[in-house]
């Protein structure tokens, strides 16, 4: 056998071939790192549904609702909805058995087809809480959710932050100047 050069004296063009794969293996590493990234994004973030507070006119009296609309291809599963602190509450209907589960703490559930919304009725919290006495207090309203396909991974909630003062801004700015009691 003959001498046999070790592979960084081969040269491939002006570059050796060890630094060549070393550039190879960083945009591999790169692409790998770019896909990982993409496919966090697209499973924990992408598709959330929006939410919104707006305020409904109706007579002299605005209601204030949370609308939660789903923006993706798919049917969206709503889980769970978290407030805290529990200054207000939620109801999907204005009927005495939807007012009895605000009152037990019944989880709120909702399927919303593709391009659709679940509205939620905004109701002052049971009278347990002070929320006369906290009108600006920052209140976190978390919407837990998923595809309706099952997944065992579990997307970032979408989320929102008002207070009892924003919600009456709202409803003010809904009824207009000239309409009010």
């Amino acid at each position: 056998m003959g001498f046999v050069p070790s592979s960084s004296q081969h040269t491939f063009g002006a570059y050796p071939v060890k630094f060549s794969l070393e550039v190879f293996q960083t945009l591999g590493a790169l692409v790998g790192f770019l896909t990982g990234a993409f496919t966090v994004y697209d499973r924990l973030l992408r598709y959330r549904p929006f939410v919104s507070i707006y305020a409904d006119p109706q007579d002299s009296n605005a209601w204030p609702y949370l609308r939660v609309t789903n923006a993706a291809p798919f049917d969206v599963f709503v889980n769970q909805i978290e407030i805290d602190p529990p200054l207000i509450a939620l109801s999907q209907q204005t009927s005495e058995q939807a007012m009895a589960d605000v009152l037990t703490g019944a989880p709120i559930t909702a399927v919303i087809k593709v391009g659709d919304d679940a509205i939620f009725h905004i109701i002052q919290a049971p009278s347990a809480t002070d929320a006369e006495k906290r009108p600006a207090e920052r209140i976190k309203i978390s919407v837990s959710w998923r595809r309706s396909l099952s997944s065992s991974i579990r997307p970032i909630p979408a989320t929102i932050y008002t207070s009892i003062d924003d919600i009456e801004e709202r409803k003010r700015a809904a009824i207009g100047p000239g309409r009010r009691n």
